[in-house]
């Protein structure tokens, strides 16, 4: 109900359509920039979990990607945040090669994670909101380029604008960050990167324990950033039943291959299930 609520009804085949045509009204040069954004053909991890996964991601596009426990999502995902090194394979962003050898080199190139686990990944835990949302950012921050010493001015400016458009709830900006509900947390982690302006933000497992109401304000804002901002989001979830009101397609993966893809109203939970099972 709460992903029904977060498109506002748009799983029937005629909202389905509406939103479509909405899209193509609003960006009507983004389908013609599917090859010239993300494209990823055959590629093969050196762990051999990833093998011979080739799709393609549009500007504004929220795509899925699902499947069993070792499908080969996450290592996906890795490899194009730079984290998983590639065997072979090529791909490309914005048109050109991208061959990223770090996350550094992602973030960039304006590829940014949100991980599955916020706490141990996403987070430094033992400071506050108006740390975290800083990390990703310090070298504007500072007062004077080559030293170590922040602006108290622009750091708090940066937090108190991922505050605002991320609808955080906090008390103040210096609350420890761990004082924060599940959602909040997770709506820390996508506002640090905020200032880097990123173009695809990867989510694995982006409601991983967040409460029902938090949810449903994190798929509003996915929706949002995807349709008013331009921003693409490559989504990683093993939640089925949260993938056909939130993503415009879906891969799905089995054995670290792509067994299918759905689009639209193909998109719905025995589809996936049949496709995770394919490769068996």
């Amino acid at each position: 109900e709460s992903i029904q609520q977060a498109r506002a009804g748009k799983t029937s085949e005629a909202s389905t359509k509406r939103r479509s045509h909405h899209l193509c009204r609003t960006f009507p040069a983004w389908p013609q920039l599917i090859h010239d954004y993300g494209n990823l053909e055959h590629l093969h991890d050196k762990m051999d979990r990833v093998k011979d996964v080739s799709f393609e991601l549009k500007k504004g596009e929220v795509l899925g990607i699902t499947g069993l426990v070792g499908a080969g999502r996450t290592e996906t995902a890795l490899s194009v945040y730079g984290a998983n090194p590639l065997k072979n394979g090529k791909m490309t962003l914005y048109g050109k090669d991208y061959t990223p050898k770090s996350p550094h080199d992602a973030v960039n190139s304006k590829i940014v994670l949100v991980p599955e686990n916020r706490r141990l990944e996403g987070l430094i835990t033992n400071q506050t909101v108006n740390f975290n949302t800083n990390i990703p950012t310090l070298s504007v921050l500072r007062v004077i380029k080559n030293l170590p010493f922040i602006s108290p001015r622009k750091s708090k400016a940066v937090t108190q604008e991922a505050i605002k458009r991320l609808q955080i709830k906090v008390n103040s900006p210096q609350d420890p960050v761990l004082s924060l509900s599940g959602g909040n947390q997770q709506k820390v982690v996508i506002g640090k990167w905020l200032q880097r302006q990123p173009q695809i933000i990867i989510m694995d497992e982006p409601t991983q324990g967040v409460d029902v109401g938090a949810r449903t304000e994190i798929y509003k804002l996915i929706r949002s950033m995807a349709e008013k901002e331009g921003i693409s989001f490559l989504i990683i979830s093993s939640d089925i039943e949260e993938l056909p009101g939130l993503c415009d397609r879906v891969i799905v993966m089995a054995e670290g291959t792509v067994t299918g893809e759905l689009i639209n109203d193909e998109i719905n939970s025995q589809s996936m299930l049949r496709l995770s099972y394919a490769a068996q």
